[in-house]
Protein backbone atom coordinates (compact mmCIF):
# COMPACT_ATOMS: atom_id res chain seq x y z
CA UNK A 1 0.00 0.00 0.00
CA UNK A 2 1.55 3.63 -0.96
CA UNK A 3 1.50 5.91 1.97
CA UNK A 4 1.67 9.55 1.94
CA UNK A 5 4.71 10.21 1.63
CA UNK A 6 5.15 7.85 -1.86
CA UNK A 7 2.82 10.05 -3.42
CA UNK A 8 4.25 12.97 -2.51
CA UNK A 9 7.40 11.65 -3.74
CA UNK A 10 5.81 10.16 -7.37
CA UNK A 11 3.92 13.69 -7.51
CA UNK A 12 7.42 15.28 -7.48
CA UNK A 13 8.84 13.01 -9.47
CA UNK A 14 5.57 13.26 -12.42
CA UNK A 15 5.85 16.98 -11.85
CA UNK A 16 6.30 19.08 -14.98
CA UNK A 17 8.41 21.77 -12.43
CA UNK A 18 12.38 21.09 -11.20
CA UNK A 19 12.62 20.17 -7.96
CA UNK A 20 14.11 23.63 -7.41
CA UNK A 21 10.71 25.46 -8.91
CA UNK A 22 8.81 23.06 -6.84
CA UNK A 23 11.52 24.09 -3.46
CA UNK A 24 10.79 27.70 -4.64
CA UNK A 25 6.78 27.81 -4.97
CA UNK A 26 6.52 26.08 -1.58
CA UNK A 27 8.99 27.73 0.77
CA UNK A 28 10.47 24.44 1.11
CA UNK A 29 14.52 24.23 1.69
CA UNK A 30 15.75 23.22 -1.88
CA UNK A 31 18.43 20.30 0.40
CA UNK A 32 15.36 19.25 2.59
CA UNK A 33 13.58 18.44 -0.25
CA UNK A 34 16.47 16.65 -1.77
CA UNK A 35 17.15 14.75 0.98
CA UNK A 36 13.18 13.85 0.96
CA UNK A 37 13.43 12.29 -2.27
CA UNK A 38 16.38 10.57 -1.12
CA UNK A 39 14.80 8.40 1.04
CA UNK A 40 14.41 11.15 4.45
CA UNK A 41 11.79 12.21 6.36
CA UNK A 42 10.22 15.50 5.80
CA UNK A 43 8.16 17.69 8.68
CA UNK A 44 4.91 18.37 8.56
CA UNK A 45 4.93 21.79 7.76
CA UNK A 46 6.73 21.19 4.82
CA UNK A 47 4.49 18.39 3.50
CA UNK A 48 1.73 21.22 3.79
CA UNK A 49 3.65 23.33 1.97
CA UNK A 50 4.30 20.84 -1.05
CA UNK A 51 0.87 19.74 -1.83
CA UNK A 52 -0.34 22.71 -3.21
CA UNK A 53 2.11 22.79 -5.43
CA UNK A 54 1.86 19.39 -6.45
CA UNK A 55 -1.85 19.94 -7.13
CA UNK A 56 -2.18 17.31 -3.80
CA UNK A 57 -4.80 18.03 -0.85
CA UNK A 58 -3.22 16.65 2.65
CA UNK A 59 -6.53 15.48 4.55
CA UNK A 60 -6.52 14.31 8.21
CA UNK A 61 -9.21 11.95 9.44
CA UNK A 62 -10.02 10.38 12.83
CA UNK A 63 -10.74 6.64 12.36
CA UNK A 64 -13.42 5.07 14.73
CA UNK A 65 -12.43 3.40 17.43
CA UNK A 66 -13.72 -0.04 19.02
CA UNK A 67 -15.79 1.00 22.17
CA UNK A 68 -14.76 -1.06 25.07
CA UNK A 69 -16.70 -2.50 27.60
CA UNK A 70 -15.99 -1.76 30.70
CA UNK A 71 -17.51 -4.49 32.46
CA UNK A 72 -15.25 -7.50 33.24
CA UNK A 73 -16.08 -10.72 32.01
CA UNK A 74 -16.89 -13.74 34.72
CA UNK A 75 -14.00 -16.74 34.14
Amino acid sequence: MRGALDIIRESVDGSKLSRYEIAKRSGVDQAALSRFMNGGSLRLESIERLCPVLGLRLTITKQPTAVRSTKRRKA
